[in-house]
């Protein structure tokens, strides 16, 4: 995934002073677009309405011209300078590429050891049969298999395991054919990560990945009984999951799960209860009993 750079004297440049919000809120967005899309600072006219935060977009991208962050180039706008702070898309795509051809070198090498292992085990094989019967037999019933421990330290240079086989078949196909695939949490990782070097990656397929590992991760005991509350067991979305792991970060356990509680008790749905503890929790003193509404403040 390629990263935007931004100068770090940025907030001090004068030309940012005179933009103004509406000008720089949307500078910085179309600085992550075109990393994203790889346009060498290019921003077609008809993306500002989309990565503008205002309802002026025009004004926006008129007085980032006028203040000499852009300048106008055919068919919309030209980030000013922005190669000589950025890699170029053909750097890019070139680094791209031979991540993919290690990879690919990596994974004949493994097909080689374990076409070799296949050898060794069928003239352990030969040779049992010679000697003892018995363990002739043993031999050839018992399944070859590698384990984990094997797989990690048969593993790339920087330390993590190499992508499955089925992986680069599963990324041929269409998004609507991946998302029914039924994929361990390390396969949607690998499938993650040669979508990102890919040389043409598809933003819809890895926020949807990004998303599934986000719901592939254990809940912890308070998530599963927040969600007992209510019957549920699994939240609707990865960031309802957010949320809820934030709330326990920053307010404790036994706090959201009476916060949740109080909801649940209430027949708030749970999506309701999402919308309703955001507001409240910040202020939760408990809820009071008698009238049965929350009482909030201090």
């Amino acid at each position: 995934m390629p990263w935007a750079k931004i100068d770090d004297q940025f907030h001090s440049n004068p030309k940012v002073a005179m933009a103004g919000p509406n000008a720089i809120s949307l500078y910085i967005v179309a600085l992550s677009w075109t990393a994203g899309y790889l346009t060498d600072g290019f921003i077609p006219s008809a993306q500002v309405r989309r990565l503008a935060l205002c309802d002026d977009y025009d004004a926006a991208a008129r007085r980032l011209v006028e203040v000499g962050l852009w300048h106008e180039a055919d068919g919309g706008y030209q980030i000013n300078d922005y190669l000589e702070y950025n890699p170029s898309a053909k750097e890019i795509k070139a680094k791209r590429k031979a991540a993919a051809k290690r990879q690919a070198e990596y994974r004949e090498r493994q097909q080689g050891d374990d076409e070799d292992d296949d050898n060794k085990d069928e003239g352990n094989a030969v040779s049992n049969g010679v000697t003892n019967d018995d363990t002739n037999t043993t031999s050839r019933s018992r399944p070859r298999t590698r384990s984990h421990a094997h797989t990690y330290e048969s593993s790339n240079e920087d330390g993590k395991p190499p992508p499955s086989p089925k992986i680069p078949h599963i990324q041929s196909l269409t998004i609507a054919e991946i998302k029914r695939k039924n994929l361990t949490a390390n396969e949607w990782r690998e499938l993650l990560a040669l979508e990102e070097t890919d040389d043409n990656p598809r933003i819809t397929l890895i926020d949807y990945v990004k998303q599934k590992l986000v719901s592939l991760e254990p809940m912890s005991d308070t998530e599963e009984k927040f969600l007992d509350l209510w019957g549920a067991k699994q939240l609707k979305t990865p960031a309802q999951r957010r949320t809820l792991a934030g709330w326990i970060d920053d307010y404790g356990p036994e706090t959201v799960l009476e916060a949740g509680e109080w909801a649940a008790k209430r027949g708030m749905s749970l999506s309701d209860c999402f919308i309703s503890l955001e507001t409240a929790l910040p202020k939760w003193n408990g809820g009071d009993k008698s009238k049965g509404t929350l009482r909030v403040g201090r």
